[in-house]
């Protein structure tokens, strides 16, 4: 009963506002039955129109077009009304500020016989994008138009896209029974459909005007809305049968109150009437035969929020809910129920999306796991909780280390052990003792914050070896790596077997474990390498690419901070802070940032890091040790020579047979003709202070560079030294030194650094490698460097020093290659010359090459 009862009310109204205009004041025009008017011919017609922002409607710019399609004689018309809408922003989310929109009326309108009223029913739809999709509405219509009362309803049915997400999220969350819950939502544009009638008269007309007032009730609905009634009245002031000016007010528990205002102009509806013989009272009626609809040209869009508690959080890239295991106990403002009493357990659990760790948790011993190692699932984020992942949702980002709140204690620790990753893994806010992190097949790996003190070793201590010892971070055929972060202290160091090497006299002699600086005996032969950060080629030869290592703090390491074997493609090492290097055996190999490489490609771009203050002193193996494990001594006598930054390319195996070429490992050496590898490699913006003396210069002095490029047979290297600050201050060394070495192709160009040594600050050798007679080719280009020698021995300190040295000068090269050295700046790098003239271009040497310095060949000395 209430349902019918609520139907009576619009034709009640109607009623109620057609009496009221019968009543209307007096007017210029009889209310009765006018006399026949001639049937007018309705023609297409078009204008322009502007609403502004309504209920659920945005600022509309239209255009229209009325098409008559067939009128009888007796008024009878079947007509399109289309509508081309612009619409400017809106009370609805939206992606755009403007919007496109359309709306189609198929209508049919009939002429009373006695000509009082006009009847019309249409039907068509209306589309208009929602937010990132266009939503699609029915819109059917009945109209009823006198002279003195004007009857209209409308009804407008979404049926297409009737509802765009535009935002989720979430507002409350849980840890429990290793899913992540969370009280989502979900928010939408919603197509507002529903039913509007409205009655009206006129309340005042002049000759060519009329002043219309209307009262309307509306209901409206959508998805995810409550239904809501509303009321709303306009006055329409006409101008003719072109003009029209209103406005609106209304008023509904959505859309709350609102005002607008209207205007529309166009072309004449209406020919075959003239002023001389209609009144124009008369005429503007029956012009509403051509007319557009009266209706809602663009479909009325709201906001609606649906909510959905207590829901599993999915992973939207597999359709599957994240598995979040926890250990340890948390304070917030979320709840938190870990199942786990620690971090072993949690890992043995099986596979997770994330681990969390609260601080103060119990530390994880690995001693007694097989091989003191544990596997960590690929795809696993292990984490404290400071350093939580956020996870991507179906209600957007969780941020895990607010939901999983704060804890008090120290970071969560491990010991004793190695932790083993694969692909997809994250490691970060941790603390390591005695322990490494190693990885299996893996790629997308995030190693940050982390705080390691020594790293994995049977036998751990600051000046003990092991043969089983690892780096801090050790990976291997690792694609798309980011280190970042960490701060690592004493790396343990490893051991193995020296490489052999001949000697300048003929003889041989271990890489490693050369001269004891207080006898002319022996060493073991033993290596020794404490490296922070080492990743290389997989066991198969993959090589690792796409690497970041970017803002660690390294101290204590051995030999080298950051050892790089092979990498291929980007690398980024940035923002690294390197102190207190220690010196082992191996003198050709330790730097603080070492590259070196013998297939493939690849950009390595090393800015920003900050090397300083090597520890005095060499540790060397004891005579008679073995390569297991043991015990080294630092001899501070003999002097720290280890590098700022290093690059080996194309050198360093049998075809370096020299102790002096070869690395101690015997890896990475030289290239193939078939197999050229090619670098292109940027120092910029590094400071390198890395000098330590030793106490006495009566010690045998090695070379220890501040950047250091040695580049061997079929290696092609592209270098940009740019910006860098090096200060060496101990014996005998450069600043910048570069060796090229048999047939290669180089570019180099050294600008705009401040180089400081005790010896040339910059130095350039060329040789032939051993076995080879031929040369490669190089250009270097200097320019606007501040060069700077301190050697007090010297009455005329040199700034740039070139070398050529013959291994092979029996054999003749009639077609040299040449190297040519352009120096753009002579008020900062003017002073040059060549330390072994006799070797430059000697034919009685057949030593080779020549160089070129600003165009002009380099002689022989007389």
């Amino acid at each position: 009963m209430k349902k019918c009862a609520g139907k009576a009310i619009i034709p009640t109204l109607f009623f109620a506002l057609g009496s009221a205009g019968l009543a209307a004041p007096s007017q210029a025009w009889s209310a009765e039955t006018p006399s026949p008017l001639p049937i007018p011919k309705v023609q297409a017609n078009g204008g322009l129109g502007f609403q502004s922002q309504g209920s659920g409607s945005a600022n509309t710019i239209s255009g229209y077009w009325f098409a008559p399609l067939k009128q009888n004689a007796q008024g009878d018309l079947l007509f399109l009304d289309l509508s081309g809408n612009l619409n400017i922003g809106g009370s609805a989310p939206q992606a755009n500020d403007v919007t496109a929109g359309a709306s189609m009326r198929l209508g049919y309108r009939w002429l009373k016989p006695n000509q009082r009223w006009i009847y019309g029913v249409n039907a068509g739809i209306d589309t208009r994008p929602a937010y990132n999709t266009y939503t699609w509405q029915a819109g059917v219509g009945a109209e009823a138009l006198s002279r003195s009362l004007e009857l209209r309803l409308n009804g407008y049915i979404p049926f297409a896209n009737t509802n765009d997400l535009y935002q989720s999220g979430w507002s409350n969350a849980s840890l429990s029974g290793d899913r992540l819950i969370l009280d989502g939502f979900n928010r939408y544009v919603v197509a507002v459909g529903g039913l509007d009638a409205e009655a009206g008269i006129p309340l005042k007309r002049w000759k060519n005007a009329s002043l219309w007032t209307y009262a309307g009730y509306y209901y409206q609905y959508g998805d995810y809305l409550t239904g809501s009634s509303g009321v709303r009245a306009r006055a329409e002031m006409r101008v003719g049968s072109q003009l029209a000016l209103g406005a609106t007010l209304s008023y509904d528990s959505l859309f709350q109150t609102q005002a607008t205002g209207y205007i529309r102009y166009g072309s004449k509806p209406i020919n075959g009437l003239t002023k001389e013989t209609i009144d124009q009272a008369e005429a503007n009626f029956v012009a509403l035969l051509g007319l557009p609809v009266e209706r809602q040209i663009d479909v009325r869009l709201d906001s609606a929020q649906e909510n959905l508690p207590g829901i599993t959080a999915i992973n939207p890239a597999t359709g599957q809910p994240w598995v979040v295991r926890c250990a340890g106990t948390t304070s917030g403002s979320y709840q938190v129920n870990c199942s786990y009493a620690n971090a072993l357990a949690a890992i043995q659990a099986g596979s997770s999306d994330a681990i969390l760790l609260a601080n103060g948790t119990p530390s994880t011993d690995l001693s007694g796991l097989v091989g003191a190692t544990i596997r960590l699932p690929a795809g696993t984020t292990l984490t404290s909780g400071s350093n939580a992942p956020t996870l991507s949702t179906q209600f957007g980002g969780a941020n895990l280390a607010t939901i999983f709140g704060k804890s008090l204690g120290s970071a969560p620790s491990f010991s004793n052990g190695v932790i083993s990753i694969g692909s997809n893994t994250t490691i970060a806010g941790l603390s390591f003792t005695n322990s490494s992190i190693t990885n299996y097949s893996t790629s997308n790996v995030l190693i940050a914050n982390n705080n390691f003190t020594g790293s994995y070793s049977p036998t751990p201590g600051l000046n003990t070896y092991n043969q089983n010892a690892l780096p801090a971070i050790s990976l291997t055929g690792v694609t798309n790596a980011t280190i970042t972060g960490n701060t690592i202290t004493n790396p343990n160091i490893q051991s193995y077997v020296s490489a052999i090497g001949t000697t300048d006299s003929g003889g041989t002699e271990p890489v490693c474990g050369r001269e004891d600086p207080t006898s002319t005996t022996y060493q073991a032969g033993i290596c020794l390498s404490g490296n922070a950060i080492r990743i290389g080629n997989s066991q198969s030869g993959s090589a690792s690419r796409g690497l970041t290592i970017t803002n660690n703090t390294i101290s204590g390491a051995l030999d080298e901070a950051i050892r790089l074997d092979n990498p291929n493609g980007t690398v980024l090492i940035k923002g690294n802070t390197i102190t207190g290097m220690r010196m082992g055996p191996d003198t050709n190999i330790g730097t603080a940032i070492f590259v070196r490489q013998n297939t493939g490609e690849s950009v390595i771009t090393v800015e920003n890091n900050f090397v300083d203050g090597n520890i005095a002193g060499r540790n060397l193996i004891a005579t008679g040790s073995i390569v297991s494990s043991g015990t080294f001594t630092a001899t501070t006598d003999d002097p720290n020579v280890l590098d700022g930054l290093e690059v080996g390319l194309c050198r360093g195996d049998d075809s370096f047979p020299r102790a002096d070429d070869k690395y101690g490992d015997g890896l990475i050496g030289n290239c193939s003709p078939s197999s050229p590898a090619k670098m292109t490699y940027y120092a910029r913006n590094n400071y390198l202070a890395p000098s330590s003396n030793a106490t006495s210069d009566t010690i045998r002095q090695f070379d220890d560079d501040g950047i250091d490029f040695n580049i061997g047979s079929y290696g092609v290297f592209n270098a940009f030294v740019e910006n860098n600050t090096v200060a060496i201050t101990s014996n005998t060394n450069n600043a910048f030194t570069v060796d090229y070495r048999g047939n290669n192709n180089t570019t180099t160009r050294i600008s705009g650094n401040n180089f400081t040594s005790t010896n040339e600050p910059i130095s350039i050798e060329v040789q032939t490698a051993d076995g080879l007679s031929t040369y490669g080719q190089g250009f270097v280009t200097i320019n606007n460097n501040m060069l700077t020698n301190t050697d007090k021995k010297s009455l005329s300190p040199r700034l740039i020093e070139l070398t050529s040295v013959a291994r092979n000068p029996s054999i003749a090269n009639p077609n040299p290659p040449n190297y040519y050295l352009t120096v753009l700046n002579p008020a900062y790098d003017s002073s040059l010359y060549d330390s072994e003239p006799e070797n430059f271009g000697n034919p009685s040497n057949n030593d080779y090459p020549i160089f070129f310095v600003n165009g002009k060949k380099v002689l022989p000395a007389p």
